[in-house]
């Protein structure tokens, strides 16, 4: 997992397998706070932003994907059927993600209610790949899927 660099927070984010992220002042390198996720982060953080303010995102091993504000508060939790791995991305309003209960979901940010869900015959691993208005991500089933969003 690559450290996340917060462009408004001052902060370098870096989530672990031991369940937790951290962060650290961007300039002193000082312990700034932690989130408890309880379980492993192996994909990595993107930030977005909700009413003109960066948060990040992120997903867990437990199957929970979660935003939180730049002081490390939660602010929504979604619960998906399996362990999430990949790295969402973030495109017209929506964040994307895989995850190993075979569905490709895509959230609002603002308030982490599911806007779409697409189910493959595979766990999702990947990051989503969005070229024009087709996002692709492979699947453990073998293809490459792609669909109009």
């Amino acid at each position: 997992m690559k450290p996340f660099v917060s462009q408004a927070g001052g902060f370098v984010a870096a989530a672990t397998t031991d369940g937790f992220v951290y962060a650290v002042d961007k300039k002193s390198g000082t312990y700034k706070w932690n989130f408890v996720v309880k379980s492993p982060v192996i994909g990595n953080i993107v930030s977005g932003k909700i009413n003109g303010v960066e948060h990040l995102f992120f997903g867990s091993d437990s199957g929970i994907f979660y935003c939180l504000d730049n002081s490390g508060k939660r602010v929504w939790q979604f619960a998906a059927g399996g362990k999430i791995r990949t790295e969402p991305v973030i495109h017209n309003g929506r964040i994307w993600f895989g995850s190993a209960d075979n569905a490709l979901y895509a959230l609002d940010p603002a308030t982490g209610k599911e806007v779409f869900k697409f189910k493959s015959d595979g766990n999702i691993y990947g990051k989503p790949l969005i070229e024009g208005d087709r996002l692709f991500f492979g699947s453990t089933d073998g293809y490459i899927h792609s669909i109009n969003i």
